[in-house]
Protein backbone atom coordinates (compact mmCIF):
# COMPACT_ATOMS: atom_id res chain seq x y z
CA UNK A 1 0.00 0.00 0.00
CA UNK A 2 1.54 3.32 -0.98
CA UNK A 3 1.64 6.41 1.23
CA UNK A 4 -1.29 8.08 -0.55
CA UNK A 5 -3.53 5.06 0.05
CA UNK A 6 -2.52 4.97 3.72
CA UNK A 7 -3.45 8.65 4.07
CA UNK A 8 -6.79 8.00 2.35
CA UNK A 9 -7.54 5.16 4.77
CA UNK A 10 -6.57 7.30 7.76
CA UNK A 11 -8.80 10.09 6.46
CA UNK A 12 -11.72 7.65 6.13
CA UNK A 13 -11.14 6.40 9.67
CA UNK A 14 -11.26 9.98 10.93
CA UNK A 15 -14.49 10.63 8.99
CA UNK A 16 -16.07 7.56 10.54
CA UNK A 17 -14.92 8.67 13.99
CA UNK A 18 -16.49 12.09 13.44
CA UNK A 19 -19.69 10.47 12.16
CA UNK A 20 -20.08 8.54 15.42
CA UNK A 21 -19.94 11.79 17.38
CA UNK A 22 -22.22 13.62 14.97
CA UNK A 23 -25.11 11.16 15.21
CA UNK A 24 -26.24 11.59 18.81
CA UNK A 25 -29.61 12.68 20.15
CA UNK A 26 -32.54 12.69 19.40
CA UNK A 27 -32.18 8.91 19.22
CA UNK A 28 -32.65 6.93 22.39
CA UNK A 29 -32.71 3.20 23.00
CA UNK A 30 -36.44 2.92 22.25
CA UNK A 31 -35.99 4.77 18.95
CA UNK A 32 -33.22 2.42 17.94
CA UNK A 33 -35.23 -0.68 18.82
CA UNK A 34 -38.08 0.68 16.67
CA UNK A 35 -35.86 0.91 13.56
CA UNK A 36 -36.41 -1.79 10.94
CA UNK A 37 -34.00 -4.71 10.85
CA UNK A 38 -33.14 -5.83 7.34
CA UNK A 39 -31.49 -9.04 6.29
CA UNK A 40 -28.10 -8.71 4.66
CA UNK A 41 -29.42 -10.17 1.40
CA UNK A 42 -32.15 -7.49 1.24
CA UNK A 43 -29.83 -4.67 2.23
CA UNK A 44 -26.86 -5.69 0.07
CA UNK A 45 -28.49 -4.72 -3.24
CA UNK A 46 -29.24 -1.22 -1.91
CA UNK A 47 -25.77 -0.42 -0.56
CA UNK A 48 -23.47 1.96 -2.44
CA UNK A 49 -19.84 2.87 -1.87
CA UNK A 50 -19.66 5.60 0.73
CA UNK A 51 -22.78 4.53 2.64
CA UNK A 52 -22.30 4.54 6.40
CA UNK A 53 -23.73 1.75 8.53
CA UNK A 54 -24.34 2.57 12.18
CA UNK A 55 -24.76 -0.22 14.72
CA UNK A 56 -25.46 -0.61 18.40
CA UNK A 57 -25.05 -3.67 20.55
CA UNK A 58 -25.71 -5.17 23.93
CA UNK A 59 -22.14 -6.30 24.61
CA UNK A 60 -20.17 -4.63 27.39
CA UNK A 61 -17.73 -3.01 24.92
CA UNK A 62 -20.63 -1.65 22.84
CA UNK A 63 -22.29 -0.16 25.92
CA UNK A 64 -18.98 1.40 27.02
CA UNK A 65 -18.50 3.03 23.60
CA UNK A 66 -22.06 4.37 23.70
CA UNK A 67 -21.53 5.80 27.16
CA UNK A 68 -18.17 7.45 26.37
CA UNK A 69 -19.34 8.94 23.04
CA UNK A 70 -22.81 9.86 24.34
CA UNK A 71 -24.18 8.20 21.20
CA UNK A 72 -26.77 5.50 20.66
CA UNK A 73 -24.35 3.89 18.23
CA UNK A 74 -21.35 1.83 19.20
CA UNK A 75 -19.91 0.99 15.79
CA UNK A 76 -19.90 2.43 12.30
CA UNK A 77 -18.75 1.01 9.01
CA UNK A 78 -18.31 2.40 5.54
CA UNK A 79 -19.30 0.53 2.40
CA UNK A 80 -16.71 0.08 -0.31
CA UNK A 81 -18.03 -1.83 -3.31
CA UNK A 82 -15.58 -3.15 -5.85
CA UNK A 83 -18.36 -3.53 -8.42
CA UNK A 84 -19.35 0.17 -8.35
Amino acid sequence: MNELKILEVLFLVELIHEALYAVRAPFDEDDIKALPVLSYSDLRVKLKSGDLLFASGDYLVSKAIQKVTDSPWSHVGIVFRLDS
